[in-house]
């Protein structure tokens, strides 16, 4: 702790110098708050630039009316420890790890978390499918790494080009996301988004799994066609053509993609469609229609104005979101039936009742939502994949 102690001095310090540790540092005390050191016997904090130091003050052998009436200034010694005193760097060093951590922050965002999420777990169970011996199991693990990262890369990149030709839209739908915000610089997010792209491309050549590399081209043409406003290309624009785009990607070509990798390349085994596999593509094309169409539910404000006509532009939303509702009723009702199928019993109860608690809180969720405000629909949006997430863990079993 820094103890002041009074100094009369013709000369008069006029600046706070550099502490530093052990040394003995002059400063003027401001008349004004003289009155607060002599009465309260200490000097909680001095502060210089944007900088407080915590100090305290001694009030023995200190006259506070002696001091007051011969004294118009005065100057005080400190002497300071090295433990209590904030250097220059120590500040810069804490601006620097603020300054990374909002960074990283808008990164995380700027992947689309939920996409992310269920990008990964949709990984993994796609993954399991080909699994059928514990000897396959041995194999799992890296046959996982090898296909999850680079397919992971590849949605940072979907995301990073929509978010590129979407600014102006997500000013108005999306005005959170890093770059609609100006969190993020356009040539991060091209820097992050190129990079991406690249590094997967360079991983699955170098693990030489065929699979993988055409599929890494396949996600990668038909993203770009859906982003980049080219000549026959945006196909956001088109209902029809934004549909197709989701379920190329995420009905056929990315399950299939990671299937034929474990199968094949993991764990050496000949391409077979199996049932857990068929099971998947059927439950997850009723899925992905459904996000197809609601995602344009609150997000009808900037398509109408980029000119991109959605079926919740055209038909209204309130069709769109009953329609959807359907559509995922329908599903769970179809995977409820092909579960009934399976051969043991416990699997089709485990299947059949599932799929019903999914229905039922589907059912209960869809009768509160307000679809004037964007927020909810937006919030019913995430529900949607949350409820897919859930659906993941039944699709091991389906054997």
């Amino acid at each position: 702790m820094a103890t002041f102690l009074p100094f009369p001095s013709a000369h008069t310090a006029r600046h706070l110098t550099k502490f530093s540790a052990g040394c003995v540092a002059p400063f003027e005390m401001p008349k004004d708050q003289r009155h607060h050191c002599w009465s309260k016997c200490n000097l909680n904090q001095f502060i210089s630039g944007d900088h407080c130091i915590g100090f305290s003050i001694s009030s023995r052998n200190l006259d506070p009316k002696k001091s007051t009436l011969q004294q118009r200034k005065f100057r005080l010694y400190a002497a300071v420890e090295h433990a209590n005193v904030a250097e220059p760097e120590d500040f810069n060093s804490k601006d620097w790890r603020n300054s990374a951590s909002k960074k990283l922050s808008a990164i995380y965002v700027f992947t689309r978390p939920y996409a992310l999420k269920a990008t990964i777990l949709s990984a993994i169970t796609i993954s399991l499918l080909p699994v059928e011996t514990m000897a396959d199991l041995s194999l799992f693990l890296m046959g996982l790494v090898k296909g999850l990262v680079p397919v992971t890369l590849m949605h940072i990149y979907s995301v990073g080009l929509n978010q590129v030709y979407d600014i102006e839209i997500d000013k108005i739908n999306k005005p959170y996301l890093p770059l609609a915000s100006g969190e993020l610089s356009e040539a991060e997010v091209i820097s992050l988004t190129i990079g991406s792209a690249a590094t997967s491309f360079a991983m699955a050549l170098m693990f030489q799994s065929q699979p993988l590399i055409w599929g890494l081209l396949a996600f990668f043409s038909v993203t770009s066609a859906y982003s980049v406003n080219l000549p026959f290309l945006r196909w956001k624009r088109s209902a029809l053509m934004a549909a197709f785009y989701i379920l190329s990607e995420r009905t056929f070509i990315f399950p299939i993609t990671l299937f034929l990798h474990m199968q094949t390349y993991a764990l050496g085994k000949p391409a077979v469609f199996t049932r857990p596999l068929v099971f998947y593509l059927v439950s997850m094309f009723f899925n992905n229609v459904v996000i197809a169409l609601f995602k344009d539910i609150p997000d009808t404000d900037g398509d109408k104005k980029d000119g991109v006509k959605s079926l919740s532009l055209l038909i209204g939303k309130e069709r769109v979101y009953w329609l959807c509702i359907s559509l995922l009723l329908t599903g769970y009702g179809v995977a409820m039936v092909m579960g009934a199928m399976l051969s043991t019993i416990y699997t089709k109860l485990y299947i059949v009742v599932g799929h019903g608690i999914l229905a039922f809180l589907l059912w209960q969720r869809a009768q509160n939502i307000d679809l004037t405000s964007n927020s909810e629909s937006h919030s019913f949006y995430l529900y949607i994949f949350k409820l897919q997430i859930y659906q993941y863990i039944f699709f091991p079993f389906a054997r």
